[in-house]
């Protein structure tokens, strides 16, 4: 079955599907990327944090945006490093994916990783 940390995707998933999609750029399309873990925002008396994908130091491609309020209509976002809605996250810290995962429940990512890429082939 699927993991517990993707009941309420996209909330509280930010970090995993950043992981799968970087994998995924990795493995299928030769492509290197970075994680921005960490970012942190203050708002009234809420702490949110995020975590997305950079490409080329210029990009942010976010899949779980969503999450968050008045970003319903985000599922899935391209755009500058400059935009100013991820302006307001306190840099966390931007790594470059090695390919290993680094949250707890690998082999258990591994397996939905998989999972998706064999049903994106069986739509192709």
């Amino acid at each position: 079955g699927l993991n517990p940390i993707f009941f309420f995707f996209p909330k509280w998933a930010c970090g995993n599907t950043s992981e799968l999609l970087a994998y995924y750029f990795m493995e299928e399309k030769g492509i290197s990327v970075l994680i921005n873990t960490g970012g942190r925002y203050k708002e009234k008396d809420k702490t949110y944090s995020h975590e997305w994908i950079e490409y080329e130091k210029k990009y942010i491609i976010d899949i779980t945006s969503d999450q968050f309020e008045g970003r319903k209509d985000q599922s899935v976002v391209v755009t500058d490093k400059n935009d100013v809605w991820y302006k307001k996250f306190k840099e966390g810290t931007t790594i470059t994916f090695n390919g290993e995962f680094s949250r707890c429940f690998k082999s258990d990512l591994l397996a939905f990783y998989k999972m998706i890429v064999d049903k994106i082939d069986s739509c192709s």
